[in-house]
C-alpha cells in the first residue's frame, strides 16, 4: 500500500511538513502527530500575535463611533402620513374609455377569425397531421344462412 507520505517523498515538490517516521506502535505515531500539531500552533500564535494595546485602542475608536451615531438626532419626516388624505376619486385611477363601436368591431373580428381558423384547422391542418382517411373496413361475413337456435 502506498502512503501519502511516500508519495510526497518521491515527488518533485518538497513537502511543507517534516517527515514522519512510522513506527510499529500507535503511541509513538500519536505522540509525533501531537508534537507536530503543537509546533504549528506555536507558529500560528507568533504569526498572528495581537498587541493588547492596539486592540484596546481600536475598540475605543469603535465605541466612540457608535456613541456619535447613537447621539445623532434622527431627522423627522417632512410629511406625515396622517396629513395626507386622499379622496375616493383620487384613490381610483381613471381607466381609459373604450367606445362601444370599437368593442363591437373587435368582437365581430374575433368571431370571424375564430370561424376562419376552425375551417382551416378541420380541412387543412388536421388532415395533414392525421394523414389521408382510410376507407372503412369491409365486414368479413360469409353469406350462409343463419342457424336458428332451438
Amino acid at each position: 500500500m502506498v502512503t501519502p507520505h511516500y508519495l510526497l517523498l518521491h515527488s518533485k515538490h518538497p513537502s511543507p511538513f517534516p517527515p514522519l517516521t512510522l513506527s510499529k506502535t500507535k503511541r509513538s505515531l500519536i505522540s509525533q502527530l501531537t508534537e507536530l500539531k503543537h509546533q504549528y500552533v506555536e507558529k500560528d500564535r507568533e504569526r498572528y500575535e495581537v498587541d493588547p494595546e492596539k486592540a484596546k485602542e481600536a475598540l475605543q475608536k469603535l465605541d466612540q463611533q457608535l456613541q456619535t451615531l447613537s447621539n445623532k438626532p434622527v431627522s423627522t419626516p417632512k410629511i406625515r402620513a396622517s396629513d395626507v388624505k386622499l379622496t375616493r376619486d383620487e384613490m381610483v385611477e381613471d381607466s381609459p374609455e373604450i367606445s362601444g363601436s370599437f368593442l363591437t368591431s373587435l368582437t365581430t373580428a374575433l368571431l370571424i377569425f375564430t370561424i376562419f381558423y376552425n375551417v382551416l384547422f378541420y380541412f387543412v391542418i388536421k388532415p395533414s397531421i392525421d394523414g389521408p382517411d382510410s376507407p372503412p373496413p369491409q365486414p368479413t361475413t360469409s353469406f350462409t344462412e343463419p342457424r336458428v337456435l332451438e
